[in-house]
């Protein structure tokens, strides 16, 4: 009788994460989703920045980011972002390994689940905004904001282990990249 419930309560679990799907509990494991691109966005700072990294999964990273002395007097808000031109492009390389890390992070922390607006309790001055991205076969989901990351909350804690698997593999490309 116990196999019997044990199997049974196996079973159950199998099929929830099954239908939980790409938006919700199951991360970005459910059948018939995939993860088809992470962009990973940080702005500011103590310097008027812009870097944005572009995962996608053939495997491939792009880096695009706006110099500090850029004038962006012309950005106000109909046009929030830079014109193309003024964006530098960088391709970095990694390996279908490092791909595969990440988006078994985006379902480990529950990604899909994250607040769209990570807010922080603890005191943090002068410090960037960071954004993610997650990008599936079946819609996206964004979530982040100023100093995401740095609190010590359930959503910061879970934002954070992303974030810092990201970071892992863009150091990793940047060196390869030098090499």
């Amino acid at each position: 009788m116990r196999k019997l419930m044990a199997a049974l309560l196996v079973a159950g679990l199998i099929g929830a994460v099954a239908l939980a799907g790409c938006s919700a509990g199951g991360g970005a494991k459910g059948e018939g989703c995939e993860v088809t691109r992470i962009i990973l966005v940080s702005t500011g700072g103590d310097a008027n920045t812009l870097d944005a990294y572009i995962f996608e999964p053939d495997p491939s990273l792009t880096h695009a980011c706006l110099a500090p002395d850029t004038d962006l007097s012309h950005v106000g808000e109909k046009s929030p972002w830079p014109e193309e031109a003024e964006l530098s492009r960088e391709r970095l390389p990694i390996s279908r390994a490092d791909w595969q890390g990440v988006v078994g992070v985006v379902g480990e922390v529950d990604f899909m689940d994250l607040p769209e607006v990570i807010k922080v309790s603890d005191l943090v001055l002068d410090a960037p905004s960071y954004y993610i991205n997650v990008k599936t076969t079946e819609g996206s989901h964004e979530s982040g904001g100023y100093a995401a990351g740095f609190g010590s909350d359930d959503p910061n804690e879970r934002f954070d282990k992303l974030h810092e698997a990201l970071n892992d593999v863009i150091a990793k490309g940047t060196l390869e990249g030098v090499a």
